[in-house]
């Protein structure tokens, strides 16, 4: 990661003042730049036809995930606040592709571990006693799951 020089002065000056050694990197300086410059092309784009735009509304920041740059909204508060400084962030719809991602690896997990549990509780002993209270315990908690609508632990 490279500083300016001026970011590195900015860093030690804080530091002096409230030992705040933070600066940005050149990398997040050439972002913040190109957000600038793309949101100032929007309004001088909106200028030209609607001006009944606010400012807040023709900002764009940059998905990490899928590269794409986008007006503010198309991002949740939290992930707008992360790209501004300078974090990677992500876009509404990354985030929930993600989601379902994330949701399918846990479905699989957990059929994976009822196939387990199936094997384990056809063995006879403590074995299989454990692994016949596990699997109804599973059962009954996927159809509470069902009834309720409120999802389980894994």
């Amino acid at each position: 990661v490279a500083f300016s020089k001026n970011q590195i002065q900015i860093a030690r000056s804080n530091s002096v003042n409230n030992d705040d050694y933070s600066a940005k990197c050149k990398e997040c300086v050439e972002k913040a730049s190109q957000v600038e410059r793309n949101a100032a092309a929007l309004r001088k784009r909106n200028e030209n036809g609607s001006g009944d735009q606010s400012s807040a509304e023709m900002e764009v920041l940059e998905c990490k995930k899928c590269s794409k740059t986008l007006a503010i909204q198309e991002f949740s508060r939290s992930q707008a606040e992360k790209i501004k400084h300078c974090k990677p962030g992500k876009c509404k719809l990354c985030v929930a592709e993600l989601k379902v991602a994330e949701n399918t690896a846990v479905a699989a997990k957990r059929n994976n571990n009822t196939e387990k549990l199936h094997q384990q509780a056809k063995m006879k002993g403590k074995h299989g006693a454990g692994a016949r209270l596990a699997l109804a315990c599973k059962e009954t908690a996927e159809q509470a799951e069902k009834v309720t609508g409120i999802s389980r632990r894994n």
